[in-house]
């Protein structure tokens, strides 16, 4: 963390099941690995829609994702997968 940029990620939304998460998750890890990324799998908490009426709070699986190769784009491309991926947050 000290060494390399370095973010959150996760693939995981309440309104899929389980099952569909864990397969966006094994796609969202399959996709961050090609770019040359570490990734390393964590257990977090999160409360999605925040301050709304549809506010939820979730345990999920989620990815530490290191930027170990220095790539000028790290910002860029775990923002879009994020977008991509309908997350609150990365």
């Amino acid at each position: 963390m000290t060494e390399h940029d370095s973010a959150i990620l996760s693939a995981f939304r309440n309104e899929f099941t389980r099952a569909e998460n864990y397969e966006r998750n094994r796609e969202l890890k399959a996709r961050l690995l090609e770019r040359g990324f570490g990734v390393t799998k964590v257990i977090g908490s999160y409360i999605e829609n925040f301050q709304t009426p549809k506010a939820v709070e979730v345990g999920e699986q989620s990815f530490f994702v290191s930027n170990r190769e220095d790539v000028p784009q790290f910002t860029e491309v775990v923002g879009e997968l994020g977008e991509e991926y309908n997350q609150d947050s990365v």
